[in-house]
């Protein structure tokens, strides 16, 4: 098969979507197909190359602040012109310009359509979007802004060959099932096989906590910082955090350090670090005796995947399908994941049996080649039934 995806961000990217993406293309590539990668510009990258057997084209198309910026027409018609060139055409998630583009002509492109969805908006209101003015703001535009874009759009969504969803109980596949009738083809996330590998390894002579998120306000470390000074652990207990590169919240977190050790009167080890690779964050998740997770909104976040892959045992807010994997504990504020920081550290049997757990159902459930696998079956028929 000749296939065409097109992706808002891709290698080297290194956000959960970039990197299932990546492992997919690589994936149908080994396996002997064709992949091309439609993506956006990379300061740095060339408009054109050929990573791990991928040819990867970037062009200036982009989404920010759910404003789409580009040329819509030439992509339209960029779109159509390939369609009668590849067997099939995938669109990585909605609320993106080479998706949103693409909908309203779907039925002009020849060749079968595919739809690899991440989720989409969370229309409902929570605490979390009520901490200030600007999330507020935020949150109100996004509601508006993609509401009317999933009404006017209904009848184009119809119009796809196939939709794929991450979980069966995430909000996008209620959505589409009961607003569109469409029901998705479950294709979940998976671990790469670092973390796999990295399970046996012994955990760090001191103790610590990680947490593995790009330094920004929805990924809400500073709920995790909060409730490390909560908890009333041992001194050589540490936190670490990673991310891809320091950020005004970045700047914020390390403030908001100094103002909770005047206010605990306490000092406590906590690292942000930036720039890691991949093959060392394994090493990092690794290493930890638990894994922390505060973020304001998922789907189907790829760290803790990660971290269960690992055998890590996980402490969570309520995010996307996280309530429905084995190998941590679910907590609503500050308070609760503190609590679960000082039992998590208190019992080595609570942290190895839930961790244990997270691994066992991650080597059944998320591994590469099994959706690389799903995927190629799903792509394959399109291009059966369309001959």
């Amino acid at each position: 098969m000749k296939v065409l995806l097109t992706a808002n961000t891709y290698y080297p990217f290194q956000d959960g979507v970039s990197v299932i993406t990546t492992y997919q293309a690589e994936g149908l590539v080994r396996k002997g197909h064709q992949v091309i990668v439609l993506t956006s510009a990379c300061e740095g990258r060339p408009e054109k190359e050929t990573v791990n057997g991928v040819e990867i084209i970037r062009d200036n198309i982009r989404t920010v602040h759910a404003i789409h910026r580009g040329g819509k027409r030439e992509y339209q018609k960029r779109i159509i012109a390939w369609s009668n060139e590849v067997d099939v055409i995938v669109n990585v998630c909605t609320q993106t310009a080479r998706t949103d583009w693409m909908v309203p002509v779907l039925d002009q492109i020849t060749c079968p359509a595919f739809l690899y969805l991440h989720g989409m908006t969370d229309f409902s209101w929570n605490k979390v979007y009520l901490t200030s003015v600007k999330s507020v703001c935020s949150k109100l535009w996004n509601n508006l802004r993609w509401g009317w874009f999933y009404k006017l759009q209904a009848e184009n969504f119809r119009k796809y060959a196939r939709v794929s969803q991450l979980h069966e109980c995430d909000r996008g596949n209620r959505y589409f099932c009961k607003k569109y009738g469409i029901q998705g083809e479950i294709i979940g996330n998976a671990a790469d096989g670092l973390f796999f590998e990295k399970y046996e390894e012994k955990k760090a002579e001191e103790p610590y906590m990680v947490c593995i998120a790009n330094y920004v306000e929805g990924k809400n470390q500073m709920l995790c910082l909060e409730a490390f000074y909560r908890a009333r652990l041992p001194k050589e207990w540490k936190l670490l955090f990673v991310g891809s590169s320091e950020t005004e919240y970045y700047r914020r977190l390390i403030e908001k350090k100094e103002e909770l050790e005047q206010k605990w009167e306490q000092k406590r080890e906590i690292s942000f670090l930036v720039g890691v690779s991949r093959k060392e964050i394994a090493s990092i998740v690794a290493g930890a005796e638990i894994y922390l997770f505060g973020s304001k909104w998922e789907v189907f976040p790829l760290s803790i995947v990660e971290a269960m892959a690992a055998g890590v045992p996980f402490i969570s807010t309520d995010a996307g399908c996280v309530r429905y994997l084995p190998g941590g504990v679910i907590v609503k504020n500050a308070e609760d994941m503190a609590y679960w920081m000082e039992r998590f550290s208190e019992e080595k049997m609570l942290r190895e049996y839930m961790g244990k757990m997270g691994h066992i159902y991650a080597r059944r459930h998320f591994q590469i080649q099994d959706k690389v696998d799903e995927f190629e079956k799903n792509l394959r028929e399109l291009c059966n039934k369309n001959k």
